[in-house]
């Protein structure tokens, strides 16, 4: 009897360690499997400012995509601060930011610190340490206007980088678009959401079919992609938010 308890002890998995400032790796879906606004079993949001539009995703060792190809090794982030979040979401009171490593690779905010587990105290690199120093409070990465602002040239650019409540003024949220049937992507990495280089999509999250609802958060600013909501569903690991091409939407 005792012999059994030892190994069952020693084959058990070892519980992942919490997050901490430093090096710090995506938990997995065995490890959390919670799930709530943003953030899932072996993934979590990025955006460009705490509680913001996303801009890509990081995800755990063993995820699982659409296609069948599952995730060989984790996506880390040096969470070198946070920012306190009081909107109001269930879980999340604070948002970790620093650089965001995978597919994404620039300095990022995080949706909460429960999906991190620290590796190492230490950071991968100086990147992102000053923090960020646009919007208005000086804590964003980067302003609204890195998103498409051209309205005249497509219906579908807010004129103020993004459509959320109040931008452009007026505007009540997403702006509501329909789905022509394309594949959404989890990450076109930060050069191609951030408005500076050629996106490379990455991590595919499933398919919209024809004709569904979606809110539209904003369009690159090459106008090659778009970041949207799936109002009537949800893709791999219930994400919702994903990039579409441009031509998937109207």
């Amino acid at each position: 009897m005792v012999m059994a308890v030892l190994v069952s002890l020693l084959v058990m998995p070892a519980s992942a360690q919490a997050w901490s400032y430093g090096f710090n790796r995506v938990q997995t879906a065995a490890e959390d499997s919670a799930a709530s606004t943003r953030y899932g079993p072996g993934w979590v949001g990025l955006s460009y400012k705490s509680n913001g539009p996303i801009v890509g995703y990081l995800f755990a060792k063993d995820f699982r995509f659409s296609n069948g190809t599952v995730k060989t090794a984790f996506d880390h982030m040096d969470i070198r601060g946070t920012r306190d979040y009081t909107g109001g979401h269930p879980t999340i009171t604070r948002c970790p930011w620093g650089y965001g490593h995978g597919s994404f690779g620039c300095c990022a905010y995080a949706y909460g610190t429960s999906k991190f587990a620290i590796v190492r105290s230490s950071y991968s690199s100086a990147s992102c340490a000053g923090g960020g120093g646009a919007g208005p409070d000086g804590t964003w990465w980067h302003s609204e206007t890195v998103f498409c602002t051209a309205r005249a040239t497509d219906a579908l650019c807010s004129p103020a980088g993004v459509w959320s409540e109040g931008k452009p003024t007026g505007n009540t949220g997403p702006k509501p678009v329909v789905s022509k049937g394309c594949y959404a992507y989890g990450n076109i990495g930060a050069a191609g959401a951030y408005g500076s280089g050629t996106p490379a999509p990455a991590h595919l999250l499933g398919y919209m079919p024809t004709g569904q609802s979606m809110g539209l958060r904003y369009v690159t600013r090459n106008r090659q992609w778009v970041m949207a909501m799936w109002n009537g569903g949800s893709l791999t690991a219930g994400i919702r938010w994903a990039f579409y091409p441009r031509s998937c939407v109207s």
